[in-house]
């Protein structure tokens, strides 16, 4: 039944906030499950790939917000996945979390020089896992703000630009027609001129004194 406001109107339903999307990438089965139920346990939508191909293929129509991304896995490693994921620009702001049982600094280096937001060793801590994921969704969701808020400035620029460029189109247009006028009747003070095509700034002009 709907609910019914003061007046007796009908009130919206409320609003649904979305749940923050995570896609884990990882070809160990026990490995999947166990990273989907912790996430899951916080309120997170998560979705699991077993391969790299897999999780492109994936993210050629399915938005997310944070990738958790195994290094060491067949036919296309971690590292691999995550430079094409950031070599397209539909997918390249999405923050990347690599997982790895092994963590040189050489590694380290290597995951960062392709586009890497951060590391998760292997065995997981749970408590490490949700903090460090919740961590990367702020910056998707700082990230995604600032998009929307250059993208808000762009029209607001270009609205205002064309109103700037239709005012000067209109202002020139009369300043030609008064300029022609006098051409046509040079007899003809400007002042008369100005009233007879009001332009902004010279059409307040005293009756018998030149616009100059």
């Amino acid at each position: 039944m709907d609910k019914l406001g003061p007046t007796g109107s009908k009130q919206p339903p409320p609003a649904v906030e979305s749940r923050p999307r995570v896609l884990v990438v990882d070809d160990r089965r026990e490995s999947l499950h166990l990273l989907q139920a912790v996430l899951r346990s916080a309120g997170i939508e998560c979705f699991a790939c077993r391969d790299g191909q897999s999780a492109l293929d994936f993210l050629t129509d399915r938005a997310v917000d944070v990738i958790l991304l195994d290094v060491m896995m067949p036919q296309i490693d971690g590292y691999e996945v995550c430079r094409r994921i950031k070599s397209d620009e539909r997918t390249r702001d999405i923050p990347i979390l690599f997982l790895a049982a092994k963590l040189e600094t050489e590694d380290k280096l290597k995951g960062f020089a392709v586009g890497g937001h951060d590391y998760l060793s292997k065995p997981i801590n749970h408590q490490e896992l949700l903090a460090r994921t919740h961590a990367a969704l702020r910056v998707k969701q700082l990230q995604d703000q600032l998009k929307e808020q250059i993208q808000l400035q762009q029209r607001i620029n270009q609205l205002h630009q064309g109103m700037l460029s239709e005012h000067w189109q209109k202002l020139s247009g009369n300043w030609r027609r008064a300029w022609l006028t006098r051409l046509t009747i040079p007899s003809l003070p400007l002042s008369e001129m100005c009233r007879s095509w009001p332009c902004r700034g010279i059409s307040r002009a005293k009756p018998g004194n030149d616009c100059k």
